[in-house]
């Protein structure tokens, strides 16, 4: 009667089937023992993947970090950019404003020497004219005269005085106007560099942590390339790994530091 497999690992009252139950124990053991040597290599390789995969991963979430900054920081750009447009243009302006300023100290001296000679007039009509002593009729019409003209030429001199008033209030409006708009923009535009290079630090950082992970992948995906490690290499090669080079043409697509 034939025996099975079964029966063997059942019956024990008979020597022969202890025997027979034994080799087939260590035929199991010896089996088992195949198998896992038979799956040592993959589980090897997975191994050896592992930390490739989890830096990679490591990567990819400072990348997210990096992100934002990076937008960040060139918006900054952009804003002080135009910034410096408009700044530029508000001090050609203000430039535009030095012909007109010339003109005007230019009749103010004018205005500053009629008014001597004014004055110096006045003096002379007070010296001939002016006391209680009666004067000749002929010498009296004289001062009346000559004070009419003066009358009419203190008119003139107040009118050109208002005039230059005037242009002193209009070019000073436009000159304290512009300058605080210097002003207001240079105050941004600090604001805005004093940002960007925050944001900067913090890109340069997380730059610097990203150049790190790389070092470290180098030598995992060089050992990788070395055990013909297809688990690896796949991983590798997914993230931009040069085997000629031993180095990665593509890593990460953020800009370097500038």
């Amino acid at each position: 009667m034939r025996i099975g497999f079964a029966d063997m690992c059942y019956y024990f009252h008979n020597i022969h089937y202890a025997i027979k139950l034994s080799r087939c124990a260590a035929g199991l053991a010896a089996l088992l023992g195949l198998a896992a040597l038979a799956v040592s290599p993959v589980a090897a390789q997975q191994n050896r993947a592992e930390p490739i995969r989890l830096a990679i991963a490591e990567v990819r979430a400072e990348e997210t970090k990096a992100r934002p900054l990076l937008q960040r920081m060139q918006q900054l750009a952009l804003q002080n950019e135009a910034r410096k447009k408009d700044y530029d243009a508000t001090d050609e302006q203000l430039k535009a404003l030095q012909p007109r300023l010339d003109r005007y100290n230019a009749n103010l001296a004018r205005y500053d020497s009629q008014l001597a000679d004014y004055s110096k007039r006045v003096d002379a009509y007070n010296a001939k004219c002016g006391g209680s002593t009666p004067l000749p009729q002929d010498q009296y019409r004289a001062c009346l005269a000559e004070k009419g003209e003066l009358a009419g030429r203190k008119i003139e001199l107040d009118s050109a005085k208002g005039a230059l008033e005037s242009e002193r209030t209009g070019i000073e409006a436009e000159i304290k106007g512009k300058t605080e708009r210097l002003g207001a923009i240079s105050r941004e535009m600090t604001a805005n560099l004093r940002a960007w290079e925050a944001a900067q630090k913090d890109y340069k950082a997380i730059f610097d942590r990203i150049e790190a992970v790389r070092k470290r992948l180098v030598e995992l995906c060089a050992a990788g390339d070395q055990a013909r490690d297809p688990f690896a290499v796949r991983l590798c090669v997914g993230a931009g790994w040069d085997g000629q080079r031993k180095d990665f043409t593509g890593l990460t697509d953020l800009p370097p530091v500038q």
